[in-house]
């Protein structure tokens, strides 16, 4: 939300903005417009959940996080800003700043679900 209250109050900025995104950043959509900030005019969420309990991890009503696994493991994790040896691996340039500590990659992570491990380090499933 603090995204669309920087571009309203732009110079450039008429004031109204709007949102697009696929996937995680769709889902992400229907969070902040469920606030009703101040100037969005309207959001374009393209192939994203708008149920996270239904989209995510109950389909059909049966708990799986196999899905968030794969996708904290192979998403969120991998494309960390600070995560060392990305260039080594062929997944991307290095930080320009360099690496972060284990302690600080934990310290970085954000994600929707309480129960996600703030280790840096890779999930694993429990289906």
């Amino acid at each position: 939300m603090a995204s669309t209250a920087v571009a309203t109050g732009q110079a450039w900025s008429t004031g109204r903005v709007g949102l697009f995104g696929v996937s995680y950043y769709s889902g992400s959509q229907w969070k902040v417009v469920a606030k009703r900030p101040k100037g969005l005019a309207c959001i374009i969420p393209w192939e994203g959940m708008s149920d996270y309990y239904r989209d995510r991890c109950r389909h059909g009503g049966i708990f799986s996080n196999s899905y968030i696994t794969f996708w904290w493991n192979r998403q969120v994790i991998t494309n960390q800003y600070g995560q060392p040896g990305r260039a080594a691996s062929r997944w991307g340039d290095d930080t320009i700043e360099g690496d972060l500590s284990v302690e600080e990659l934990g310290d970085n992570i954000r994600d929707q679900t309480p129960t996600t491990p703030r280790t840096g380090s890779l999930m694993t499933s429990t289906t």
